[in-house]
């Protein structure tokens, strides 16, 4: 999995689609799922949300106080992160601002006050 920004939205819609479509009660009772198999059910949810964490870390990681690389990366945040830039000059102040702007888009849906990674 590409290191990327933490989505909650798209646990709930990937996750819980790919593994809960169809797992009802009806579901549950027409094929009697057994409590073993709701649990590796739940475990396998588990897993893919840790992986889901490990991502927006690895992403926080790769491009803390690397904006160019983001940039070359996710061309789609150029215009945010050139408001740190100042030509090819990038200020300590600067990068300290980058950096915690890249964190609340790296965990967008876990912090307080979710901008959508803005500032």
């Amino acid at each position: 999995m590409k290191p990327e920004p933490l989505d909650l939205s798209n646990i709930e819609k990937d996750v819980l689609n790919e593994y809960v479509v169809g797992i009802s009660l009806k579901y549950i009772e027409e094929f009697q799922l057994e409590p073993e198999q709701i649990m590796k059910l739940l475990s396998l949810l588990t897993q893919e949300i840790k992986q889901r964490i490990k991502s927006a870390c690895e992403f926080y990681l790769k491009y803390k106080d690397k904006p160019k690389q983001l940039i070359i990366d996710y061309p789609e945040y150029e215009e945010e992160v050139k408001r740190f830039m100042k030509g090819m000059f990038i200020s300590p102040i600067a990068i300290i601002k980058y950096n915690e702007w890249l964190f609340r888009l790296a965990f967008k849906d876990v912090m307080e006050g979710d901008n959508n990674g803005k500032s």
